[in-house]
């Protein structure tokens, strides 16, 4: 009986090549269930700076049934973090793939919840978990620090690295010559164009798919299911 190999470290550039695809790919895929959530439910289910402005606001207002839905975002969302980061850190053999099966799973009870017409903040919760879930799945693109779902950040980020890029300062933990401020502020760019792509074709595509809209979605999870690199489990 021949053994079985083990697979091929990657090395650092095509490591983090893998890396910023996985990340467009999640970012993407978060931009699109955000669109539904928002078209759909009224509600952000994976941006919770908006959600707390817009509970706040209403609980302001005393319109305290308005405030709801973005109320049960938030610690959906919370939870969804929570499970995300204890499955990726638990001594497992490839443990993202467990996430991304997780997370598929709870995709698909969106589905069928929508199919049932259920109250919509059952569906916002559900949909808040999953996104939450999706966050930990990746938390770097090299050693540049990245956030799937936290697009203001990931803003910020953008225009820190260009200031810093103008002053020609130094990247503290710079894996290489060409790892410089400007080439930061490019991947995360990208991760944000990748948001509002997904964004984008969500809103494209649901007047065709309309009750599986979030279809497509669940497939990328189980695509990233089988396909997620061992070399790219951080806690591994």
């Amino acid at each position: 009986m021949r053994p079985v190999l083990a697979p091929a470290p990657l090395s650092p550039a095509r490591r983090r090549g893998v890396e910023g695809a996985l990340a467009g790919c999640l970012s993407l895929t978060a931009g699109y269930v955000d669109a539904y959530g928002l078209v759909v439910l009224g509600t952000y289910v994976s941006l919770m700076s908006g959600n707390s402005t817009t509970m706040a606001a209403e609980l302001g207002r005393g319109q305290f049934a308005q405030a709801a839905p973005a109320a049960v975002a938030i610690p959906a969302f919370v939870a969804g973090v929570l499970v995300g980061t204890l499955v990726t850190h638990r001594r497992a053999r490839r443990p993202h793939r467990i996430l991304f099966a997780a997370i598929a799973t709870v995709l698909a009870v969106a589905i069928g919840l929508g199919a049932a017409q259920v109250p919509k903040v059952i569906e916002i919760a559900v949909l808040s978990l999953a996104m939450g879930m999706v966050n930990p799945a990746l938390s770097h693109v090299g050693r540049e620090a990245v956030n799937l779902t936290f697009i203001t950040g990931t803003l910020s980020r953008v225009g820190s690295h260009l200031a810093f890029g103008l002053k020609r300062a130094p990247v503290a933990d710079a894996a290489g010559a060409w790892d410089t401020h400007f080439y930061r502020a490019l991947v995360d760019g990208l991760l944000w164009a990748a948001f509002v792509a997904g964004a984008v074709l969500c809103v494209v595509a649901m007047p065709a798919l309309r009750s599986l809209t979030l279809a497509p979605a669940l497939a990328v999870m189980l695509a990233l299911c089988g396909f997620w690199p061992a070399g790219v489990d951080e806690a591994a």
